[in-house]
């Protein structure tokens, strides 16, 4: 997507979201068996963000490609498997529905939608509207172990 002119990126990463998403749901696929695997148990891309779901607080990755969602164990670090140095960052202006989950251990970090807090959170929709914290974490070197294709780093072209 980097050597592409922005317009075009984001109509390619438009197009095969929806064919991946159309795809995987013709799939009869369990999901709610833990996975532990920071990657799509059916496309195999990053996650764009997770839940923490209504009532029972289980976390749910959602698929930046095909929207699948799968049980992720909280006790673990989506990028590294390590249940340490684990904690939850707030930064200021971060809604509290939207809690930051950091790992000291690896420098990454991933943003968890929780729903007892707001039902109508969108994982790709919030991870957006909350980019400031993106930025905040990158200037203290945590990375973003999730992928949201509407914010692809592409650089503009002159036409």
């Amino acid at each position: 997507f980097e050597s592409l002119q922005l317009d075009v990126s984001l109509f390619i990463a438009a197009g095969l979201q929806c064919y991946f998403t159309s795809m995987a749901s013709m799939l009869e696929m369990e999901t709610n068996h833990p996975h532990t695997s920071d990657l799509c148990p059916v496309c195999g891309s990053l996650a764009v963000a997770g839940y923490l779901t209504q009532n029972t607080g289980q976390r749910y990755l959602q698929c930046s490609m095909c929207a699948t969602e799968w049980h992720y164990p909280r006790v673990l670090c989506v990028h590294c498997n390590t249940s340490k140095d684990l904690n939850y960052k707030t930064i200021e202006g971060q809604k509290p529905e939207i809690k930051t989950e950091v790992c000291s251990h690896c420098s990454s970090y991933i943003k968890l939608m929780n729903l007892d807090i707001n039902t109508e959170l969108d994982a790709v929709a919030d991870d957006l509207n909350s980019f400031f914290i993106d930025f905040e974490l990158s200037g203290e070197g945590y990375f973003k172990n999730s992928i949201n294709y509407f914010l692809i780093p592409v650089e503009k072209v002159e036409s």
